[in-house]
């Protein structure tokens, strides 16, 4: 029975190898991608110089190692100077000099990743950059944009928001720091609160100066968004929710685009009559601190702790990317599902049951769409901030974004896109979770179709050593200052700085030459490796529906390229 198991393993990714040769030959072989739950090792083994490594310099998530892991990957330091197949790292732009030079010295190989686009948290992962991106569009587009609530970004709209509250006392609102997350500092309140004008006063004062913190200056970000409040909700079961989406991005310019079928539903902890914070925010980490203090207080005859029950038709086979295959990360004796979460799957089921299969494919395709132009709004500016930082098209070709897209449904079932996450949490609080965030990292890797590449043996041999001398200097640091040598500090940060003398001159940089043919090639690769995603952006549909909005845009001539070898216009 294991020899068969064994076989069977071996076979199938044999197939899906020889697949990936067959189809296009760009790709002679990439590194096929297992989930957690799938039993064996690496298809291939590389060693010496081809050895598989990757880097995360933040967001250590277990979604994201495990598949590398089993893969073959070597994880090396985040301040390791190995030339690595995959970078991990904090969100980025390429107009500050620390952060260009850092970022281009990383990428040395056309088959090297890193997982964010440069400036995308400033045009999309922050709310203002996003509301400003969104609100271009609409100017310029009309109703076709109207996919946010109504938007005022402070300090800038601040005359616009005061003239709007005082002809609107009674209007709901919610206000929430620019670049804020985890429901942090975000209120409810009504147009004519006294708050409201305590924000207003806030946003326009001078800015304080900044915190001292260990040695560094701190400054508090004071740009603010209100939002006119989604009001009436659709609720379940008397509760507020919201959809977390995942939604990859495997090129900007050209934009492709892809959303992940299952996602994340999110159940605010208390009943949405309640009118407390609560009951109107709908933020997990909230949620989970809720789920706690009932746990500890032991408090399960409090009305509302169990607060929505998994749909009964569930109980059938989900899908593989759906399917739960670890116990809960919180409680390891419980494998049940969280309290305040369900996944898309069981969105559909309620909303087909309640409402019909028809309205829930004008949400899904509404929530789609949205998703769609949010990102169209937002490529023209990076596209902008990538013609001018990235002359030689290193991360225009060579930069992924993996986005969390949070929406919310009125109770006309119209979808509202709220914000867009760059890093969204892949951690895992349930076997749900587990299942969800494991298969988004998987399949997204895959869809990469990262391959190997030779380093140079001595460059190699000497980036290892320097390795081990920083190894060496960070455990040293790592003592407490009385028992720290300060001779042995000083001589290993000079072994460090003789060594990297002594590395091999560089090559020449990576440059990338824009080939249609080639990337209508990749575009089509991709597709053929989407596991639990679906493509939502360019299909002859979703071209036709949006292709005047890339008028102008830095990526139209490439767009438009690409639709033509695709055969989509």
């Amino acid at each position: 029975k294991a020899t068969v198991s064994v076989l069977y393993w071996v076979m199938k990714r044999t197939v899906v190898c020889l697949a990936r040769i067959k189809h296009g030959l760009r790709v002679k072989e990439s590194v096929l991608f297992s989930r957690s739950e799938d039993k064996g090792g690496p298809a291939k083994e590389f060693e010496g110089c081809s050895k598989l490594l990757y880097k995360v310099t933040q967001g250590s998530y277990y979604a994201v190692r495990v598949p590398l892991l089993k893969s073959g990957f070597k994880r090396v330091h985040k301040d390791s100077l190995l030339q690595c197949n995959i970078i991990w790292r904090r969100p980025f732009s390429l107009d500050s000099n620390s952060e260009e030079h850092e970022a281009q010295g990383a990428l040395t190989d056309k088959r090297q990743w890193v997982n964010h686009v440069p400036s995308s948290y400033i045009h999309l992962g922050s709310k203002d950059g996003m509301y400003s991106a969104i609100s271009f569009m609409r100017a310029t587009y009309g109703p076709a944009f109207d996919i946010t609530p109504k938007t005022w970004i402070l300090p800038l709209q601040h005359a616009e928001l005061q003239s709007y509250t005082d002809d609107n006392p009674e209007e709901m609102l919610i206000s929430k720091p620019a670049r804020g997350s985890c429901g942090r500092e975000i209120t409810v309140l009504k147009a004519g609160d006294t708050l409201l004008q305590k924000l207003l006063a806030y946003a326009t004062a001078p800015a304080p100066p900044p915190s001292i913190i260990d040695g560094t200056k701190v400054y508090r970000h004071r740009n603010w968004v209100v939002q006119r409040y989604i009001t009436p909700p659709l609720l379940i079961n008397s509760r507020k929710f919201d959809l977390r989406l995942y939604v990859a991005v495997t090129s900007i310019n050209p934009l492709v685009v892809y959303i992940y079928q299952e996602g994340l539903v999110r159940f605010a902890s208390e009943e949405y009559e309640g009118g407390n914070r609560l009951a109107q925010l709908t933020n997990s980490s909230l949620a989970r601190k809720r789920e706690i203090t009932l746990k500890k207080n032991d408090d399960t005859s409090l009305p509302g702790v169990n607060p929505v029950d998994a749909p009964p038709e569930l109980a059938t086979p989900l899908e593989p990317w759906q399917t739960p295959s670890r116990p809960s990360d919180t409680d390891p004796e419980d494998p049940s599902w969280p309290r305040f979460k369900w996944s898309i799957s069981e969105l559909k089921t309620w909303m087909q049951q309640e409402k019909g299969d028809a309205q829930w494919d004008t949400i899904w395709k509404g929530t789609c769409d949205a998703i769609v132009k949010a990102l169209i709004a937002a490529e023209r500016p990076i596209s902008k901030h990538l013609q001018e930082h990235d002359k030689n098209g290193v991360f225009t070709n060579q930069s992924f974004e993996l986005f969390g897209f949070d929406v919310m449904i009125d109770e006309d079932l119209k979808p509202w896109l709220i914000e867009v996450n760059c890093i969204p949490s892949l951690e895992s609080s349930s076997a749900m979770d587990w299942a969800v965030k494991c298969g988004i990292m998987t399949d997204l890797l895959n869809m990469l179709m990262v391959q190997s590449f030779e380093r140079d043996p001595e460059d190699m041999r000497v980036r290892y050593m320097i390795d081990e001398v920083q190894e060496m200097l960070r455990e040293e640091q790592k003592k407490e200052e009385e028992e720290r040598d300060p001779a042995k500090l000083d001589e290993l940060a000079k072994r460090i700085e003789s060594l990297v003398r002594t590395l091999p001159p560089a090559g020449p940089p990576v440059r990338h030459e824009w080939d249609p043919a080639d990337f209508a090639k990749r575009v089509e690769e991709e597709q053929r490796h989407t596991g639990g995603y679906e493509c939502l952006f360019p299909t002859k549909e979703a071209v036709s529906h949006n292709r005047e909005y890339f008028s102008g845009s830095p990526s139209e001539t490439r767009n438009m390229e690409l639709w033509e070898k695709l055969n989509l216009l």
